[in-house]
């Protein structure tokens, strides 16, 4: 995506102008205070996404999502259930907090 950088005065008077080229263009237009880059004009799509990317993904998903190809590429070799993979990691860990391991 282009970015261009404008200064607040210009934002302000332009302000129109700037919307419509950030939706026609799918630009992105940095807004400047005193040579100094304060805010960015972007289009709604590429909010939206930078909102959905901070999501944090569900872990257990894609703990089972994972569990899934590897079954799918090893076939028959016995895999452990994810649980029970998390429930080893858990007692490492709990144990190398209380210092047994």
């Amino acid at each position: 995506m282009k970015a261009r950088a404008v200064t607040a005065t210009e934002a302000r008077t332009h302000f129109g102008e700037l919307l419509q080229q950030v939706v026609q263009n799918d630009e992105a237009i940095v807004v400047k205070r005193a040579g100094q880059p304060v805010a960015v004009i972007l289009p709604f799509a590429r909010y939206d996404q930078m909102l959905q990317q901070m999501v944090a993904p569900d872990w257990k998903q894609l703990l089972e999502d994972a569990y899934a190809h590897l079954r799918a590429t090893v076939e028959a070799r016995e895999l452990m259930s994810p649980a029970e993979i998390l429930r080893m990691s858990r007692e490492e860990r709990d144990a190398q907090q209380l210092g047994l391991s």
